[in-house]
C-alpha cells in the first residue's frame, strides 16, 4: 500500500510541475493582445487615463514589474 501511495505522490508532483510550467508560459502571453490594442488609434477612446500617452518604454516597465511580482509571489 505504501508503494502505491508513493507512486501516486510522485506522479502528482510531476503533474503539478507541468501545470506550473504551463501557467508560466500562459501568464505573459495573456497580456500580449492588450499590449497591441493600446497602440491602435481607434482604441484610444477607451483609455482610462487619457493624459498618459502609451509608449513602448512604459509597456516594458509594466511588463518587468508584472513579471517581478509574478515570480516573487509565486515562489514565496
Amino acid at each position: 500500500m505504501k508503494e502505491a501511495y508513493l507512486r501516486t505522490r510522485r506522479g502528482g508532483s510531476l503533474a503539478l510541475v507541468a501545470e506550473r510550467r504551463w501557467a508560466e508560459l500562459l501568464h505573459p502571453s495573456a497580456q500580449n493582445p492588450a499590449e497591441k490594442l493600446q497602440f491602435i488609434p481607434y482604441m484610444q477612446k477607451y483609455k482610462i487615463q487619457q493624459d498618459k500617452p502609451e509608449t513602448w518604454e512604459r509597456q516594458w516597465k509594466c511588463f518587468k514589474a508584472l513579471m517581478f511580482n509574478h515570480f516573487l509571489f509565486s515562489f514565496l
